[in-house]
C-alpha cells in the first residue's frame, strides 16, 4: 500500500537491501586479518599478501571495517588492524603455532623499529623491562596495548609506564652528566658523599657483596649549598651524584627527590605541591616495594583532597614509610636552579625551611642539597647554616678530559684550547660545539688568522660571547642566524612570534605559518644555543649566553632591539595566561614604559602577581638603572650599587616594600622584617641632611617606612607600637 509520502513499504525494504554491505567470506577475511595482525601497520593495503587462500589485492574490500588509520611516524604505515581484532587474531595464531607463517607473508612491511619490537614479543625474545631503553619502553607500551593478556610475557601497560616514568625522571641527569659527558669534580663529589653519608658506588657494591650493608640511624646534618657562576656546572655536579646511586641495586640505592625550580610548575611556596612531586618520584624509584607508598600514590593527582596544612603531614608520612620499609638510609632532597627562588627573595622559602627542619628533628636521615648561583643564607637544619661547596673552573686534568669527550683527540690542541678559552665547563662546551662546525676542526680555532681574535686573559663572559658569535657564523641559513641574533631579544621563541614579531626586524621575509614553523625547527637543532621548554614547546635561549649577548646587541643595534620589544609587547598583550602577562610586562619595562605601566591598572596589578614578579626579578639586571630603581619601590631586589643611585624617596619605598614582602612568611620572616625596619628607623633618626624648620624641629618628610614598621608591630601583636609609628608617620 502506498504511503502519503510516495514510498511504499516494499520500496523502503528494497532500498535498505541495496545499502546492506555484501557478505565477506570468513576464510578470506581471516587470511588477510592474520597477515595484518602481525604487522605494526600496513603502507598500502592493496599490496598486502594474505596468509592462506584469498584473492590478491582484496585487503581493502575484505578488511575495510577492520582497519583504522595508523597516525604517527612510529607506525611507518597508513592503516592498521583494530586492536580488538588484532588481539583475537594473534591469540588464534599463537594457539595454532602459525605466527612465523604470518610474519613470512609480508617481509617488505617489517622494517620499522616498532615492528621489530613487536616481533620480539611474538617470539618471546624481548629483553626484560629493566634492560630496555626509553625508546624500547615506548615501543613496549604500544605492544602491551595490542598484546597484553594475549601473548605470554607481555607486561601490562602500568608496568611499562612505571619503568618509562623512571627513565624520564633520570633523563635530565643523563643529559647533564652521563658517562659520555661528565668529567672531573672528584673532590666535590667526595664532599657530597661524605655529607650525605654514602660512599662511592664501587665501594657500595663491595660492601653489598660482603653482606655488610647495614643502614644505621645517622646524625642530623645541616644542608649543603652548592654555588657558582653561570656555566660552572652546578646542576651537572648534582646530576652526577644522583646518577651514580640510581645505578645500584634497589637494596643499596638511596632515595631522592629532585625539585628543579626552572620548571614553571614548581612553586617554592606551594609546599603541598612539592611534597606530591616527591611522592611521585619515590613511586618511580622503588617499584619493587609495592606497598611502601601505594596507599599514598592515589593522592598524587588529587591535591584538592588535602586541607591547606597537609604538606607537613604528607612528608612526615613519606619519611615514616621510608624508614619502615627501606631503613634509615639517607633520603636526599635536591633543590636545583635555586636562583629562581632567590631572585624573588629567599623569604618565600621560609615555609619549606620550617617544614624540613621540623621533620629532620624526627627523621635524622633527611638530607637537603641546594644548588644555585648564590649561597643559601636563610636555611637552618640541625641548628646550623648550610655547608658550602663553591664551583669554579675545572682543574687541568678535568678540562682536558672534558674536551677529549667532545671528540678533540690531540692532547696538544686541547692544551692550547684550554689556555685560550679557559676551564669553565660552559666555555669548553661551546669550544667543542664550534670545533665540530669549523672546517679544520679544533686546530683551526687556534689559528690567529682564522679565528681573528685573541682571548688570552679575557673574562669568561667575553670568551663565551666571542664563541657564541663564531657559532652563529657557522649557521648556514642566514634567517636562522638572525633568529638567534638579534632574535634573542625575546626570552622565548615560537612559530607565531617568529612570524608576527621577529619577521620584519630580523629581515626573515616569510609570509606563512608553515615557513615560520620550518625556521623554528631549524633553530631548535642549535642545541648549544637554545633549549626546549617542556611546558609549552617554546625555545628558550641559554640564560648565561643570552645575558652576555644582550649587552653587545643593545650597544650594536639599539633601534632593532627597541622595535622587537615594542612588537613583542603588542603581541603578548593579546595573549591569554600568566606567562604572556609576564612577557608583556618584561617588554614594556625594556621600553621604559614604567610610568604608563603604573597608570595601567592591569599592568600595575601584574607587578604583584607571584609568577610575574619571579619572571621579572630573574632578569632585573637587564633593565636600566632608572627602571630597576622604580621596580625596587615595588619590593623587587636590586644590587647595592643600583640602590645607591636612587633618591631618598626611592630608598624609603624600597625598604618599605622589602619589609612588607617578608610579613606573610612566619615568625622568622617577621623577625627579619623587624630588623630591617629598626635599621631603617635608626637611619631616619640619624639623618643629618634634613631641613630644620624655623622652630628648630627636625622635618624629615613622610616615609612609607613608618607604615611598614606599623604593620610589623601589628602583626606581632604590639598594637601600642603600631599606633605610635602611625602617629609618627602622620606627624611627618
Amino acid at each position: 500500500m502506498a504511503r502519503s509520502d510516495g514510498l511504499s513499504a516494499a520500496e523502503i525494504l528494497a532500498y535498505l537491501d541495496s545499502t546492506t554491505p555484501p557478505q565477506r567470506p570468513a576464510e578470506q577475511v581471516r587470511a588477510y586479518r592474520e597477515a595484518a595482525a602481525v604487522l605494526a601497520a600496513v603502507r598500502d593495503p592493496e599490496h598486502l599478501r594474505p596468509v592462506g587462500a584469498a584473492p590478491p589485492g582484496a585487503a581493502t574490500a575484505l578488511l575495510g571495517p577492520d582497519l583504522v588509520p595508523a597516525t604517527g611516524r612510529k607506525f611507518n604505515g597508513t592503516v592498521m588492524l583494530r586492536p580488538e581484532i588484532r588481539a583475537e587474531t594473534i591469540s588464534d595464531l599463537v594457539a595454532s603455532g602459525r605466527v612465523e607463517d604470518a610474519l613470512a607473508a609480508n617481509p617488505d612491511e617489517r622494517d620499522s623499529p616498532l615492528q621489530a619490537h613487536l616481533e620480539r614479543y611474538l617470539r618471546h625474545e624481548a629483553p626484560p623491562l629493566a634492560a630496555q631503553s626509553l625508546d624500547e619502553l615506548e615501543a613496549t607500551l604500544q605492544v602491551s596495548v595490542w598484546l597484553g593478556g594475549v601473548v605470554e610475557g607481555v607486561p601490562t601497560a602500568d608496568e611499562v609506564e612505571a619503568r618509562a616514568g623512571y627513565f624520564r625522571l633520570l633523563a635530565p641527569f643523563e643529559a647533564l652528566a652521563g658517562d659520555a659527558i661528565f668529567r672531573g669534580r672528584k673532590p666535590e663529589l667526595d664532599r657530597l658523599r661524605r655529607h650525605i653519608g654514602v660512599v662511592s658506588p664501587e665501594s657500595a657494591l663491595e660492601r653489598l657483596r660482603a653482606k655488610a650493608a647495614r643502614w644505621i640511624e645517622p646524625e642530623r646534618q645541616p644542608a649543603i649549598s652548592i654555588s657558582g657562576i653561570g656555566g660552572a656546572g652546578k646542576s651537572s655536579l648534582v646530576a652526577r651524584f644522583m646518577l651514580e646511586h640510581t645505578r645500584l641495586p634497589e637494596e643499596e640505592r638511596i632515595p631522592f627527590g629532585y625539585l628543579d625550580f626552572a620548571r614553571a610548575s614548581l612553586d617554592v611556596g606551594d609546599t603541598l605541591g612539592l611534597c606530591l612531586e616527591l611522592l611521585r618520584q619515590l613511586n618511580l624509584q622503588f617499584p619493587a616495594a609495592e606497598r611502601t607508598f601505594s596507599q599514598l600514590a592515589g593522592l598524587i593527582d588529587r591535591p584538592d583532597a588535602f586541607p591547606g596544612s597537609a604538606a607537613r603531614d604528607l612528608l612526615s608520612d613519606i619519611l615514616h614509610r621510608l624508614r619502615t620499609n627501606l631503613g634509615p638510609r639517607p633520603y636526599v632532597v635536591v633543590l636545583d636552579t635555586f636562583e629562581e627562588v632567590q631572585y624573588r627573595g629567599e623569604e618565600h622559602a621560609r615555609p619549606l625551611w620550617s617544614m624540613l627542619s621540623e621533620l629532620q628533628d624526627k627523621h635524622s636521615f633527611l638530607r637537603v642539597v641546594v644548588s644555585g648561583r648564590a649561597q643559601v643564607e636563610s636555611l637552618r637544619l640541625a641548628g646550623r647554616p648550610p655547608r658550602r661547596i663553591e664551583l669554579g673552573d675545572l682543574d687541568d686534568e678535568a678540562a682536558d678530559a672534558f674536551l677529549a669527550a667532545q671528540g678533540i683527540e690531540d692532547p696538544g690542541t686541547r692544551d692550547l684550547l684550554i689556555e685560550s678559552f679557559g676551564r669553565l665547563p660552559l666555555s669548553l662546551k661551546l669550544v667543542g660545539s664550534l670545533a665540530a662546525r669549523t672546517p679544520g676542526g679544533a686546530a683551526a680555532l687556534l689559528d690567529p688568522v682564522t679565528r681573528g681574535f685573541s682571548l688570552l686573559a679575557a673574562s669568561d663572559e667575553v670568551v663565551q660571547a666571542r664563541l657564541y658569535g663564531r657559532i652563529l657564523d657557522h649557521i648556514s641559513d642566514e634567517r636562522v642566524r638572525r633568529l638567534a641574533h638579534p632574535g634573542l631579544t625575546l626570552r622565548r621563541i615560537n612559530p607565531a612570534l617568529i612570524l608576527e614579531v621577529l619577521n620584519e626586524p630580523c629581515d626573515l621575509l616569510i609570509s606563512t605559518p608553515d615557513e615560520a614553523t620550518a625556521l623554528f625547527e631549524e633553530l631548535r637543532r642549535e642545541s648549544s644555543l637554545v633549549s626546549v621548554d617542556s611546558a609549552d614547546g617554546d625555545l628558550v635561549h641559554r640564560p648565561d649566553l643570552r645575558r652576555v649577548m644582550l649587552k653587545m646587541l643593545l650597544n650594536g643595534a639599539p633601534a632593532v632591539v627597541r622595535q622587537i620589544h615594542a612588537s613583542a609587547a603588542a603581541w603578548y598583550s593579546r595573549q591569554p595566561g600568566r606567562r604572556a602577562r609576564a612577557e608583556y610586562v618584561y617588554h614594556r619595562l625594556h621600553l621604559g614604559d614604567y610610568a604608563d605601566l603604573a597608570a595601567d591598572r592591569l599592568g600595575r596589578d601584574e607587578l604583584y602577581d607571584r609568577e610575574v614578579r619571579a619572571s621579572i626579578q630573574a632578569v632585573i639586571e637587564e633593565f636600566s638603572v632608572e627602571v630597576q630603581l622604580w621596580l625596587a619601590t615595588f619590593g623587587f631586589k636590586v644590587s647595592d650599587s643600583v640602590r645607591e643611585q636612587g633618591s631618598r624617596d626611592q630608598e624609603h619605598a624600597s625598604v618599605a616594600a622589602q619589609i612588607e614582602e617578608l610579613l606573610p612568611y612566619g615568625a622568622r620572616s617577621e623577625s627579619d622584617a623587624e630588623r630591617i625596619f629598626e635599621l631603617a628607623y635608626q637611619n631616619l633618626r640619624d639623618d643629618r641632611s634634613v631641613v630644620r624648620s624655623v622652630l628648630g624641629r627636625v622635618d624629615r618628610g613622610a616615609s612609607p617606612v613608618f607604615r611598614a614598621g606599623a604593620r610589623v608591630a601589628a602583626q606581632r601583636g604590639d598594637d601600642e607600637q603600631a599606633l605610635y609609628l602611625i602617629e609618627r608617620g602622620l606627624a611627618r
